[in-house]
């Protein structure tokens, strides 16, 4: 497309292949090598579309399908569906995510399934109901998330309902933790239900039904615990 006058232009190139085409930008006159007096960027957009087996970076992902051992970096992806694949550094909303690797992503309004989470962030979002194993390692889950069925190591936890997990050396606040395992994790402001905490700190916490080992508990309400 031609764009004329003023300085800044914004444009959009529909139905392109971009495996079998080059992209450049250039006034008029100049070629993709005279360009040099012109700063631009290219944002490849994926919209309806399915993407199998492959490597993006660096795009725009929206109401399409990522599957078959596909990698994605530094990208936004929006209400779509992510199988089988690898997505790292990357900002995901609205999606829903099966059995895939997440790396240094933010997740926000989505539904995450049998993953592995590393230096996430995971924010109104559930993850892993209720079947399979999550492992969610070093992630910052928060913003009324539920989390279920996972291992949580290394985590920060705020304002999230945790469910028949295990807990280990990471950091609950104002939480709920039902049918979990927790050890080596600090807990506080937090409802605890039928529990078992194991050299942990609890600290202004409602505790029921709960066991705790070498455990130091402050300003908390324990009913019916083993201690």
């Amino acid at each position: 497309p031609l764009t004329t006058n003023g300085t800044l232009h914004t444009f959009n190139v529909t139905f392109l292949d971009v495996s079998a085409n080059l992209a450049s930008v250039s006034c008029t006159n100049e070629t993709e090598v005279t360009n040099t007096d012109l700063a631009y960027n290219i944002l490849v957009a994926n919209i309806n579309s399915t993407i199998t087996n492959s490597s993006v970076n660096t795009s725009l992902i929206n109401k399409s399908t990522i599957q078959g051992n596909s990698s994605i970096l530094s990208s936004r992806v929006q209400q779509s569906i992510i199988n089988f694949s690898a997505i790292t550094s990357s900002n995901i909303t609205n999606a829903s995510i099966f059995s895939s690797i997440l790396t240094s992503c933010l997740v926000r309004n989505s539904t995450v399934k049998s993953i592995t989470a590393s230096n996430c962030i995971i924010v109104n979002s559930y993850a892993d109901p209720p079947v399979g194993l999550s492992d969610l390692s070093g992630t910052n889950v928060t913003g009324a998330s539920a989390i279920f069925d996972s291992n949580v190591t290394f985590s920060t936890v705020d304002n999230t309902i945790i469910n028949t997990s295990t807990i280990n050396l990471s950091v609950l606040v104002n939480s709920t933790l039902v049918n979990l395992t927790g050890t080596n994790s600090t807990t506080t402001g937090s409802s605890i239900m039928n529990c078992t905490l194991v050299n942990s700190n609890i600290t202004t916490a409602t505790v029921r039904s709960c066991t705790a080992v070498q455990s130091t508990i402050e300003n908390s309400t324990i009913l019916s615990g083993t201690i």
